[in-house]
């Protein structure tokens, strides 16, 4: 899964943050693009070696923001100038760095001014997603890509009814679709999320691996599947 990514060499740390409408003063820059008036908001995590604004361009979401606000928060660096959220019992603070990623976020949330919640998270933020998900009630919505939760089911002892999207590519060797010995499968994730038809879709790639094509429609899709309601 996810552990041969953090044997590469080190590299350089990434790019700076470029500049959003709006951004969230402190220690680990915070983007933001707000809604003009009380809106749900969107939280946007990264995978491992993935800044959050680089997710932001690679899906292009900036361009379908509209009646929602975008918050982009900062990841930090491993030993391998890698980014990561410390999220689950796996995932993926390899170098127990011990960073309290969940409070971190939880209080990017207390900043902002929202009606609801939904996290978009891409491999190690997925994760990340799914543990905001089993520890603040305000989450109301995971979308989860090419990506899984804690391996141990015990560690989310008070779940929720949430919505949530999985879209994942039938050729993920990194994350696969069936789980591996470090992260369940799709499956066993909608299991656990006690998975209704009205509440949890599943979007199978054909074709697709760990990183999906983002050029087409689906990035505007996702945002439908959020806020269906929408103009």
């Amino acid at each position: 899964m996810l552990i041969g990514w953090a044997l590469a060499c080190k590299s350089a740390p990434p790019a700076p943050m470029p500049a959003y409408p709006g951004a969230l003063e402190g220690d680990r820059p915070v983007g933001l693009i707000a809604a003009e008036q009380p809106a749900p908001a969107v939280l946007l995590l990264g995978g491992y070696s993935w800044m959050s604004w680089e997710l932001e361009q690679w899906m292009g979401l900036a361009e379908h923001v509209d009646g929602f606000t975008l918050v982009v928060p900062s990841a930090t660096l491993d030993r391998k100038n890698k980014p990561f959220w410390n999220a689950t019992d796996t995932c993926c603070d390899w170098y127990g760095s011990g960073v309290d990623d969940l409070g971190y976020l939880r209080g990017v949330m207390d900043a902002v001014p929202a009606t609801d919640w939904a996290v978009i998270g891409h491999s190690n933020g997925a994760f990340m997603g799914f543990a905001l998900a089993c520890n603040d009630p305000r989450v109301s919505a995971v979308v989860s890509i090419g990506g899984s939760e804690y391996l141990d089911a015990s560690l989310c002892p008070e779940r929720r009814p949430i919505r949530l999207l999985q879209v994942h590519g039938d050729q993920d060797d990194i994350m696969p679709m069936a789980g591996d010995k470090t992260a369940p499968g799709v499956d066993e994730l909608f299991n656990r999320w006690a998975c209704t038809d009205e509440r949890c879709t599943l979007w199978t790639l054909p074709g697709e691996d760990h990183y999906p094509d983002f050029t087409g429609d689906l990035t505007p899709r996702i945002v439908e599947w959020l806020y269906p309601d929408s103009p």
